[in-house]
Formats: C-alpha cells, sequence, structure tokens
C-alpha cells in the first residue's frame, strides 16, 4: 500500500505534459523535415540532377532518391 500511495503522490502531471508536448514537438519538426527534404529532391529529380547529387544536396540515402525517381518514372 506503501508503495502504491508513494507512486502516485510523486506523479508530476505538468512535468509528464511537458514532456510529452516536447515529444510531440520534436517529432513533428522532424517530420516536417523528412517530407522538404522529399519534396526538394523530388525537385531536384525534375530539373534533371542526378540521384547521386540529390542525395548528397538533400541528405537523403540515396535508395530513398533512386526510389523516389523510379515512382515519378511510373508516374
Amino acid at each position: 500500500m506503501y508503495i502504491t500511495n508513494s507512486l502516485l503522490t510523486e506523479f508530476d502531471q505538468e512535468l509528464h505534459d511537458r514532456c510529452t508536448m516536447e515529444y510531440g514537438y520534436e517529432q513533428g519538426v522532424a517530420e516536417g523535415a523528412q517530407q522538404n527534404a522529399i519534396a526538394n529532391a523530388i525537385n531536384f529529380l525534375q530539373e534533371g540532377d542526378s540521384p547521386e547529387k540529390v542525395a548528397r544536396c538533400c541528405n537523403l540515402p540515396l535508395e530513398q532518391v533512386l526510389t523516389l525517381k523510379s515512382e515519378m518514372a511510373h508516374a
């Protein structure tokens, strides 16, 4: 019983909410950066740049850029 009461009284809801919000914000920023890199890669590929250059400039794996190029060719 002591452990249960101790755990319940030590929980800080504000701290929990702040940590959750910060984590969500960081995840959102990371996802947005990834989506932006992909959009930039597509633009570079449409301009005729090589997949190697696109991967280097957009900081994406070459395999991902090659997949994007293949998807563009089939669209």
